[in-house]
């Protein structure tokens, strides 16, 4: 009677550890199959953050050159257009105080 019962605990515990691996490899299925939809997750988060990061710096490189071709340029044209006739003016200056000097 005695063997009986430890050969029946035998069994219950061969098949209690049967269902243990079962349900521990189901286990390890489902936090694989999480794992990889993480996975996936992260990389579509990084690739949208990319895509963002692109359009913000083609936005931001758009908005300089706007400005670098509104305010900027014009201003540089005029500045050179001052210096030509400040050179000009420089000369005509020398050339006139030249010109009044008793030889």
């Amino acid at each position: 009677m005695h063997s009986q019962v430890l050969a029946a605990n035998a069994e219950s515990m061969k098949n209690m550890m049967l269902r243990s691996d079962e349900r521990l490899e189901y286990i390890r299925e489902r936090f694989d199959r999480v794992e990889v939809l993480i996975g996936m997750d992260r990389e579509e988060a990084q690739q949208t953050r990319r895509r963002i990061i692109g359009a913000a710096t083609t936005a931001f490189c758009t908005v300089l050159t706007a400005v670098w071709f509104a305010i900027i340029q014009p201003m540089q044209d005029q500045m050179a257009i001052l210096d030509r006739r400040l050179l000009d003016v420089e000369k005509r200056t020398i050339s006139i105080v030249a010109d009044d000097q008793p030889q």
